[in-house]
């Protein structure tokens, strides 16, 4: 899964470890590489990805002020980073930030 775009002020946004771009790797102990290869199989393209969806944001979302450790994979290195992130209310109309505003 390819990081299109960021919360503005959002937790990954204000930790500037994570940028457009990125590919997930990991969110805690879910695989996301592995689930994305997983939940490619039956189903049809909307059932799949409203289960994805649904599987990340269990894994990302948690109480304010807990921490997540995510794995993001840089464009072009293919060096694997490790993020530590905590958790914070993000407001339901957020501006989001793309690569191009990064």
């Amino acid at each position: 899964a390819i990081i299109t775009c960021l919360a503005k002020g959002g937790p990954a946004h204000r930790s500037g470890l994570v940028q457009t771009g990125d590919h997930l790797v990991a969110v805690g102990d879910l695989d996301v590489e592995g689930l994305l290869s997983e939940e490619c199989h039956g189903d049809d393209h909307g059932e799949r990805t409203q289960k994805i969806s649904q599987r990340l944001a269990m894994a990302l979302l948690g109480p304010e002020g807990s921490t997540v450790m995510i794995q993001v994979r840089r464009t072009g290195s293919g060096e694997v980073h490790r993020c530590e992130i905590q958790r914070r209310h993000i407001r339901p109309y957020v501006q989001w930030v793309s690569e191009n505003e990064s």
